[in-house]
């Protein structure tokens, strides 16, 4: 795994080989130090940020709830989960407000409800810690 340097082919990779039907979607490079980092800085693997979708979340094949004011519980496919592999916090926004910011602890696994289905290539979904702001990579799905 260290020698592969394209990390968008690395997590498809993972996808591919896993076959568990938890993917990453996207992800938001990060050094050890906490600093967010843009797509063209290479960096290792270890402290990333992953969006991640399983079952019920994945904007394929999810959960359809056609009643979403009635509801509001249960996780559907506009939805999706947060890994924070990092000794840092983050914090996860939508710009057009489709979900509400987030902070997502050290290590911590988050499910993040949103109001509506969107692409995780719009540059709309970003992370964003001691004031520098990152728009999610999208990964191609398989």
């Amino acid at each position: 795994m260290d020698k592969i340097s394209d990390k968008k082919e690395l997590y498809k990779r993972i996808n591919q080989k896993t076959n568990d039907n938890i993917d990453i979607v996207a992800y938001v490079s990060r050094n050890e130090m906490g600093v967010l980092l843009e797509e063209e800085v290479e960096d290792t693997f270890y402290h990333d940020i992953f969006l991640l979708e399983s079952f019920a979340s994945h904007q394929e094949y999810g959960v359809k709830v056609y009643d979403e004011a009635e509801d509001t519980e249960h996780i559907d496919h506009t939805d999706f989960w947060v890994l924070n592999t990092s000794k840092f916090p983050v914090i996860i926004g939508s710009k057009s407000k489709n979900f509400e910011e987030e902070c997502i602890f050290p290590h911590g696994l988050r499910l993040i409800r949103t109001d509506k289905p969107f692409s995780y290539a719009s540059g709309d979904v970003y992370c964003e810690y001691e004031g520098v702001r990152v728009c999610v990579t999208a990964i191609e799905r398989a």
